[in-house]
Formats: structure tokens, C-alpha cells, sequence
């Protein structure tokens, strides 16, 4: 029996790495991209297909899960479905991207039920169903960085001491594939900070930040920054730039870079403001 997608890409998925979660019966079935296998490993009770080398350029994608039975023969026992985007809401790095709800078919009894195949986002909680040791059945993508990264910044304003109050969306991958590699949950992260003039000529300020060791696969931290490193008069203009990092080194991304005009930033001390987010997304 056969289950097939048209999965169509937005570009908001590029520098994303995309996995096939497959836990129940389905866990044994072939994978393949427009008739090209693709290799699978085994992450808990679960069953991983890494997608993006497939998926990382945009467009439509032929995707195949193909499950042997044995006395049953291939006439007639397949299932077809093609679905396009559009419908459900995923957040990826920061951005909103429109992808469809895919509904896996159900075939009749006794054979395996999978369930919807939807693009999960590591940012998003775990539900019941998404959790690798629940016994129901599952299939969904997973997206996760390629390497630790900002998903987003939010500032506030302190005039009084002369500071900006930065909370960070941080998130890290679910894991690398490296043979013999140090789990990535037990490496120290560090955040490098740096506050420059909006065209990026003067550096205002500069820091790194140790924020320890992600067990969890997201993060928020806030943290205090003083808008100039010789206690200068505040910018009326200023761009953020954001890198987290391993502690003894090794960078995956760019800077996350936020401008802003100082003016327009809230109040730390107003009562129920929240952290306002005034970006330009990379």
C-alpha cells in the first residue's frame, strides 16, 4: 500500500532542516522523493527521514511512503492523495507560512492509521500525540534550525539607565547528525550581542552573553544592554544584532538584526507593556 503527497514548499522553509516522523506500523514503510529512496534512522520509537536536501529549494515535491504486506499484492491496495498549500497557519523562524492540512488516508482494518501529516515547527509545544514515546500512531514533518539561532527579538526602553531591556526567542536544532558528535542538549550556548548606528558605521556597544546548556529545544531570554559602551547620548536610530553560538565557538547563522528608533520603544516601567517587536526580518 502507498501513500502520496504533493508537498508544496514555501520559501520561509530554506535554511530548515525537514524530517518525516513516522511512529506505528507506517514506521516500516519505504520513503521515496519522485522515486528516489530516501534513507531513514531510527530516533526513539520513531522512524526519521531528513527531507531537506529535497524540500530546500522551493516548489512542488513528490512525496512517497510505500508499506509492504505481505499476501497482498500491489493491484488495488495502494491509496493516492494530492493535496496543495493553503489552510493551516505554521510559525517558522518568525515568519507565517501557509501550508495545507494534509489528512492522511485511513485504510480499512486491520491496516495501520496514520494520522495527519502536518509541518510541526520545534518551536511549537509537544502535544500528546507528537510525543515519540506515545504509542499512537504518526505521521508529521518536523522543522528545526540547521544550527542554534534567534528566532526573534522584542526591545524595551529604560531611560534611566540608560539601557535596553532585549527579550530573545532562541531555539537550537533537535539534533546533529554526526557520528560520535556531543549531544547538542549537553553543549553551552553563548549569545553575542552588538548595538550599532542604523547604517552599521559606529558600534555603540558589544557583549556576549553564556546562556548554558538547551535541554529544551527553545528558549527565552531577556536581558539588559546599555545603549552606549562610553555612556553617549542614546541613538535616535539603532540596529541590534543578535548570534547565538556554541560557548567555545562555531557560528550556523548570521546576525538577527532588529532597527529601531528609540523613541518608539516602549517603557520598561509601563504598566502592561509588552516587549515590542520593531524588525526587519533577514
Amino acid at each position: 500500500m502507498c501513500i502520496e503527497r504533493d508537498l508544496s514548499i514555501p520559501a520561509e522553509w530554506v535554511n530548515t532542516r525537514i524530517y518525516l516522523r513516522i511512529r506505528g506500523a507506517w514506521k516500516d514503510a519505504e520513503v521515496y522523493s519522485f522515486d528516489v529512496p530516501i534513507d531513514g534512522f531510527d530516533q526513539g520509537a520513531e522512524r526519521w527521514f531528513d527531507l531537506t536536501e529535497d524540500l530546500a529549494y522551493g516548489g512542488t515535491v513528490r512525496l512517497d511512503m510505500r508499506l509492504k504486506r505481505e499476501g497482498v499484492r500491489g493491484q488495488g491496495s495502494g491509496v493516492r492523495e494530492e493535496s496543495e498549500v493553503g489552510g493551516q497557519k505554521s510559525e517558522v523562524r518568525g515568519q507565517k507560512s501557509e501550508i495545507s492540512d494534509l489528512k492522511s488516508a485511513h485504510p480499512p482494518s486491520p491496516d495501520p492509521q496514520p494520522s495527519t501529516l502536518d509541518p510541526q515547527p520545534s518551536s511549537n509545544p509537544q502535544s500528546a500525540i507528537r510525543n515519540p514515546q506515545s504509542p499512537t500512531p504518526y505521521i508529521g514533518l518536523e522543522l528545526t534550525p540547521i544550527g542554534p539561532r534567534v528566532q526573534d527579538i522584542k526591545l524595551r526602553k529604560d531611560p534611566e539607565a540608560k539601557e535596553l531591556e532585549a527579550t530573545f526567542e532562541l531555539a537550537r536544532p533537535a539534533f546533529f547528525l554526526r557520528p560520535g558528535a556531543r549531544p547538542i542538549h549537553e553543549v553551552p550556548m553563548a549569545l553575542h550581542l552588538e548595538l550599532r548606528s542604523a547604517d552599521g558605521s559606529e558600534l555603540l556597544n558589544k557583549s556576549s552573553h553564556v546562556i548554558g546548556k538547551m535541554p529544551e529545544q527553545t528558549r527565552t531570554v531577556t536581558l539588559r544592554l546599555p545603549w552606549s559602551a562610553e555612556n553617549k547620548s542614546p541613538p535616535a536610530h539603532a540596529r541590534l544584532h543578535a548570534l547565538l553560538s556554541f560557548e567555545e565557538g562555531g557560528k550556523f547563522d548570521i546576525p538577527f538584526p532588529v532597527e529601531f528608533e528609540l523613541e518608539k520603544l516602549p517603557l520598561v516601567t509601563e504598566p502592561g507593556s509588552e516587549p515590542k517587536l520593531d524588525d526587519k526580518q533577514r
